[in-house]
């Protein structure tokens, strides 16, 4: 059994490939690398002040989908900032955004590093911590879903994801595999992702998050 979802995306405000440029990322163990920054005045793009949090949305195609990048105060780790919510919290994450003001927009400058990652791994122990051990042996029964000779079971479970996001837009891909066996704050108009930060794809009119992931080294492709 597969689940996989497919994404390819324009930016709806696409960035100039000549204003790319190299520049420090600072990691999460205080050391940096060098990557290439997507750069723009930003004026396109609304803003939220999380309180300890800057957010930018950047809107794709006809508006609907998005990615939103939500970048921690200097000083608080991502971890840390990400353990404080919970479902109904992080919710609040997705509205409120603002357009900058006119005195803003002069001198606003907006950089994102570009990026490609890839993400894979098994969740039979997990999900078997969660509570359902009985579907990973023979002794589970899946006879209301399919018929088999032997009483199949689940072998593993196993996710892929992969993202690359650059000046023209994003691509991503995820799929999700179960095996069966038998037997920056708006005041600001300065919004540069330099350091680790959480970014989500939403699917606007509806809700749904369809990729959502923690940059801790764009040098670091998994």
């Amino acid at each position: 059994m597969i689940n996989a979802i497919y994404l390819a995306a324009d930016w709806k405000y696409q960035f100039d490939p000549e204003e790319t440029t190299q520049d420090r990322f600072y990691t999460d163990n205080n050391e940096y690398v060098y990557v290439p920054f997507m750069n723009c005045q930003g004026i396109d793009f609304t803003y939220m002040n999380g309180g300890n949090f800057q957010a930018a949305r950047l809107p794709y195609g006809n508006d609907d989908l998005a990615m939103y990048v939500f970048l921690p105060e200097y000083g608080l780790e991502l971890n840390d900032l990400i353990a404080e919510q919970n479902c109904t919290s992080f919710e609040t994450w997705f509205s409120g955004y603002e357009v900058l003001t006119p005195e803003m927009q002069d001198n606003s400058s907006f950089s994102l590093p570009s990026f490609e990652v890839s993400f894979e791994k098994r969740y039979n122990d997990i999900l078997e911590n969660l509570g359902m051990p009985i579907a990973f042996s023979r002794a589970a029964d899946f006879s209301e879903m399919a018929y088999a000779p032997h009483n199949p079971w689940i072998s593993y479970v196993k996710q892929n994801a992969w993202i690359k996001t650059d000046e023209q837009g994003s691509e991503a891909t995820a799929a999700t595999i179960v095996m069966m066996g038998e037997g920056m704050p708006v005041e600001c108009n300065i919004f540069k992702a330099d350091r680790p930060f959480l970014y989500v794809i939403r699917d606007d009119k509806n809700g749904s998050l369809l990729f959502i992931g923690m940059m801790n080294d764009p040098t670091v492709e998994e």
